[in-house]
């Protein structure tokens, strides 16, 4: 069985750039990550929400969230484009050093060990500066 021990919580401005990032870690799902009826909208903050029939917020959404629970393996990948580089990892999956550069504004991102992080998502998307519908 795959151990899912680390996890981590994502935002970006860039749905495009957030999927192709996720293609790259998941090759089953990951490049949806981030679209409609999967990644999380974030607003800014003051926006309000309609409860019925549904929520319906005040703002279009400015950002969105994605909470994944990886390996270690794709956690490697995951630091690596945290860092500095070099970007061994990624540039063996065809990922260059400009692209890497053009997709690091775009992503904010914390994580690490699944018990530290796993419920950490919406304090995150806060303390960005962004709400969620509740």
């Amino acid at each position: 069985m795959t151990a899912y021990t680390k996890a981590y919580n994502v935002v970006t401005d860039n749905r495009d750039i957030g999927n192709a990032l996720a293609g790259l870690l998941d090759s089953v799902g990951g490049s949806m990550t981030f679209s409609d009826g999967h990644g999380i909208p974030c607003y800014p903050q003051g926006t309000t929400f309609t409860a019925a029939p549904a929520f319906v917020p005040s703002a279009a959404a400015v950002r969105w969230a994605s909470f994944p629970i990886v390996t270690v393996e794709t956690a490697a990948v995951i630091e690596e484009f945290r860092g500095d580089g070099p970007y061994p990892l990624l540039n063996a999956r065809g990922v260059t050093d400009a692209q890497i550069a053009a997709f690091k504004p775009h992503l904010q991102i914390e994580g690490g060990d699944r018990a530290q992080y796993e419920q950490h998502g919406v304090a995150f998307i806060q303390s960005l500066g962004f709400v969620v519908a509740a």
